[in-house]
């Protein structure tokens, strides 16, 4: 049986390692020269209006964002006008003129009953939402 010559085996190992080599770049070269296939995409029978239902959609979109406003009070203090909003179903906050409520919408004008909000170029009024009158409560002094 023929001897293996153990004195030539690193270089042999060497060259296979090489080779191994040498064939990943190739393989990696050809994977990202072809290109990619374009998928089209099918038609959906979607309103339009679906694709901006997602938080990051309505803050990427042209168009203004959904600003459903109540107001819960009205102040003057010392410093100007306050107005008390609860601004897509938030939590009530504190609102002084040119305040941003949503992104592109600003606080305008604070009224008597009201609060005067410009959006996209058009004002909006939003009346504060009045209390219905309490009953009438028997006096608790004795006549």
């Amino acid at each position: 049986m023929p001897r293996l010559d153990v004195s030539h085996m690193p270089l042999a190992v060497q060259w296979l390692a090489l080779l191994a080599a040498l064939g990943g770049v190739v393989a990696w070269a050809i994977l990202l020269a072809t290109p990619a296939p374009q998928h089209q995409p099918e038609p959906s029978s979607a309103t339009p209006g679906a694709a901006t239902e997602g938080p990051a959609a309505q803050w990427f979109a042209q168009t203004p964002p959904r600003m459903d406003i109540t107001v819960s009070g009205l102040l003057a203090t010392t410093q100007g006008a306050v107005a008390i909003l609860s601004v897509n179903d938030a939590p009530a906050q504190a609102y002084r003129i040119g305040d941003t409520l949503v992104r592109g919408a600003n606080l305008q004008a604070i009224e008597a009953n009201a609060v005067v909000v410009e959006q996209a170029g058009m004002q909006l009024r939003v009346a504060i939402t009045e209390l219905p009158t309490a009953p009438q409560m028997p006096s608790l002094v004795r006549p």
